[in-house]
């Protein structure tokens, strides 16, 4: 159905932007649209004056020199695709090692009950901990004092978590099957990992967690998107469309 409605939609547009190189292919292949009509550039969403809004201060901030380095993140909706259960599994096999860490949840959804329940049976209250809503003027403040980013999603369109963290100066540590996977350089900024297997993800934490002098290195690199990926740059593409 929704193939069929929406080659129906695209007859009559002009042109199409997409973010991702996974948009295009799905552009070309699944609706047939000429690839001369499809322009592939991950533009910037002006949505947060960043260096404004890391003056915006939460109330968790005070309390961050209490919990253990190196410190993970993970924020979006609380909603099964978005794959927390593979983070608190990992989470637990890392406690289960005796490895300090901690891992701050950021947003509320249907499945915060079922996560925060989940977390007592995995007995890893002291290292998890849940957020709840935040406002945006003020998550960029907690994001800037993290260390890694982890966007463990089962499918995912985009993922703009990944471009904020980037954004905020934070290695992520992303699924494969967010379309925002293509803007990690693996070792560089970050590493891209199949959230449908089962070791990967702790291992690539493990390794942060073990080898603490590469997060400055990494969280320098993941800057360089802003280089990329800007207002300016973004008004330059749509002026060429």
């Amino acid at each position: 159905f929704w193939i069929t409605y929406r080659k129906l939609i695209s007859k009559n547009c002009d042109h199409f932007l997409t973010l991702t190189n996974s948009g295009k292919r799905y552009l070309s292949d699944s609706l047939n649209i000429p690839e001369d009509k499809i322009s592939n550039k991950c533009i910037y969403t002006p949505i947060f004056d960043h260096e404004g809004l890391k003056q915006a201060k939460h109330s968790f901030i005070s309390t961050l020199h209490e919990i253990k380095n190196p410190i993970f993140v993970c924020h979006g909706r609380l909603i099964k695709e978005k794959g927390l259960d593979k983070l608190l599994e990992a989470c637990k096999d890392l406690t289960q090692a005796k490895k300090e860490y901690s891992a701050l949840i950021i947003g509320t959804g249907e499945e915060e009950s079922r996560l925060m329940n989940k977390c007592k049976s995995y007995n890893i209250n002291n290292s998890i901990f849940f957020l709840g809503y935040v406002p945006q003027e003020q998550l960029f403040s907690i994001l800037g004092k993290c260390d890694i980013s982890i966007a463990p999603t089962y499918e995912d369109v985009f993922c703009m978590q990944v471009l904020e963290s980037l954004y905020s100066g934070l290695p992520v540590i992303c699924s494969k099957y967010a379309g925002a996977s293509e803007l990690i350089k693996p070792g560089e900024n970050g590493y891209v990992f199949d959230p449908h297997t089962k070791s990967e993800l702790y291992d690539i934490m493990l390794n942060f967690i073990d080898n603490q002098s590469i997060i400055p290195r990494m969280k320098a690199n993941a800057l360089e998107v802003k280089k990329e990926i800007n207002i300016s740059n973004s008004i330059s593409t749509i002026n060429e469309i």
